[in-house]
């Protein structure tokens, strides 16, 4: 008698209506209308900006710039969570090019604005900036820019063009790899990208092998195309960036969109480097445990069978519990967004891969993005978004545009949320159980630290490589000896050389890795000093949350004694991670 495939759950989706009613009707059109009508009203100002003499008067123009902008992320963020849904629906492709240069053209219409701020002298600037701290941080960062700022005739130019290039482009690799079909190497059957991923935590080290194989196996065929886009990717970035805004490097574009540093992220690299050893001892002594040879397909073995099977209401309950034992705000702002249907649950056919948290307005609950398989890393991928929509809850009464934080410090709130669900499965385990989870934990932090940190040694290098016009196998070719760098003793199969064409950021958000490496080391320092101060730390931390994008990172965390352009501050989470390597060793 043949097994029952067991049924698939029911689906679970997002409720978009408070973002738009729909795309098309009278609602959307009163939106339009609205934005339509703020923008003359921005364009009024323009020949009076001169003559603005106080604040209040700035402010009134920044009312109006804030208004434009929640109504056009409503819009465009419409849709992106449709399209990440279904990517083959061309009704909704051709609702987000619409909406796109509508917004490019509204950008353009009103870009004068920001110009005219950047232009002014420092005396006047300071004359004019309210003394609300929130306002006066956006204002400063806008002038930050000034010696990149193009001229208006030319920043058009370029806003247009991103339209039909930069976004575009990405669309495009979204609706290719977003078509791949996988064999299901248990079942031969076809499968999604989630779907075939999913098999290379599996217990039997063939299904691993064969699940990384068939991945390369696919990504193989198309890689051709997915490396010419990268390097347009790259070149597009080296263009506008560095040739025309004089930039000083490719990833200083990054940085000082994020406010951090160039000093700070060269310091968290080269300590990224400094301790690959930890990891290699990792990944040796888990191949010892298991009886196999340390390959690069066995780094997510399972010690044990994975015991957790978590459908998504068993893991809703589980985050929340998680949440509520450390601080019941932070449990009520992330029940908001479950209570709301924010969420969007199952993979599905058409849907784009992976997980994500959209935050489309700071007072709107956010939206969180899953492809829940009901395994234990679907708990804490679901755990890790909750950390981000948390983040945005707590922020939502901050000035508008400096509600959303920069990306590292975006990613502090998603990894100690995942912190806090580790300790709780760590209490819950018997010892033999204690150690597959440290091993799992150990995992997950190589993928979050090292692994990211090296996506973005691979960046620097390749975006160089294209400017010198770097070939696919040129490309595969660098990719693969720092992969080996990573791994030491670890064999590291030739099909990983084309890993980086499967990593999304890296087409879509040059350089954005580094920020998981941020997030991780810095809440593992951030969580050593819950452990040591328990609840009085509480406060302090959801005050950081709810600071948002407030004021520049690197101030945020000096108030909790963090310095970021230490190397030996980066040191401190590698510290961490030592000391859970060797409570490893010492079970073995």
């Amino acid at each position: 008698m043949t097994a029952t495939a067991p049924a698939k759950p029911k689906p679970i989706v997002w409720d978009l209506t408070p973002v738009l009613p729909s795309m098309k009707g009278p609602e959307v059109q009163r939106v339009l209308d609205r934005m339509e009508a703020l923008t003359k009203e921005m364009e009024s100002w323009r020949g009076r900006l001169d003559s603005i003499q106080t604040p209040a008067d700035l402010e009134k123009v920044l009312a109006l710039d804030v208004e434009l902008g929640d109504l056009a992320s409503r819009v465009g963020n419409y849709g992106h969570l449709m399209f990440s849904a279904d990517t083959r629906d061309e009704e909704v492709q051709a609702f987000m090019s619409k909406m796109e240069n509508l917004t490019t053209e509204i950008g353009n219409r009103t870009r004068f604005f920001d110009l005219w701020w950047k232009s002014l002298s420092d005396e006047r600037a300071a004359k004019l900036t309210p003394k609300d701290p929130e306002k006066r941080y956006y204002l400063d960062r806008v002038r930050v820019f000034r010696p990149h700022t193009l001229s208006e005739s030319e920043e058009k130019i370029i806003a247009l063009k991103d339209v039909t290039g930069e976004s575009a482009n990405d669309r495009v690799r979204e609706i290719i790899t977003s078509a791949f079909k996988f064999k299901d190497p248990k079942t031969g059957k076809d499968v999604t990208q989630s779907e075939l991923t999913k098999n290379v935590y599996d217990p039997d080290p063939k299904v691993r092998e064969a699940a990384y194989k068939e991945l390369w196996r696919v990504y193989s065929q198309n890689e051709n195309v997915l490396s010419f886009l990268y390097q347009t990717v790259a070149t597009d970035w080296h263009n506008e960036n560095l040739k025309l805004r004089g930039y000083p490097s490719a990833i200083n574009v990054r940085n000082k969109g994020n406010d951090v540093p160039d000093e700070a992220v060269d310091a968290l690299l080269a300590v990224c480097r400094e301790n690959t050893a930890i990891f290699q001892r990792y990944f040796l002594w888990k191949a010892k445990r298991l009886g196999l040879a340390p390959s690069r397909y066995h780094i997510y073995a399972p010690l044990t069978k994975d015991k957790l099977d978590v459908p998504y209401e068993a893991a809703k309950e589980k985050v929340l519990k998680v949440f509520g034992s450390f601080s019941p705000k932070i449990q009520k702002a992330a029940k908001q967004v479950f209570d709301e249907d924010h969420v969007h649950v199952y993979p599905a056919e058409g849907k784009r891969g992976g997980a994500y948290c959209a935050t489309v307005t700071s007072t709107m609950t956010p939206y969180v993005f899953l492809n829940h398989t009901g395994d234990a890393q679907s708990l804490k991928t679901l755990a890790h978004e909750m950390g981000h929509a948390v983040h945005s809850v707590l922020a939502r009464d901050r000035f508008p545009l400096v509600a959303h934080s920069t990306l590292p410090m975006a990613e502090t709130a998603s990894v100690f949320a995942e912190m806090l669900l580790h300790d709780t499965l760590m209490r819950e385990a018997s010892p033999e159980d204690r150690v597959a989870i440290l091993s799992e934990k150990m995992g997950e932090i190589y993928a979050t630290v090292m692994r990211q940190a090296y996506f973005v040694v691979f960046e620097v290098e390749a975006h160089r490589l294209v400017q010198e016009g770097a070939s696919t196998s040129d490309l595969n070719k660098v990719y693969l000896e720092q992969l080996r760098e990573q791994f030491g003793p670890v064999q590291v199969p030739d099909d990983f050389q084309r890993e980086w064409q499967y990593i999304p950021h890296i087409y879509a958000s040059p350089f954005y890795c580094y920020s998981y490496s941020f997030g991780m080391l810095l809440s593992l320092a951030l969580y050593g000093m819950y452990r040591e101060q328990g609840a009085a730390f509480v406060p302090k931390y959801e005050a950081l949350l709810a600071a948002g994008g407030s004021d520049a990172p690197e101030r945020l965390l000096a108030k909790l004694g963090v310095d970021i352009r230490s190397k030996d501050f980066w040191r401190k989470g590698f510290q961490v991670i030592d000391e859970m390597m060797r409570e490893l060793e010492k079970s073995a």
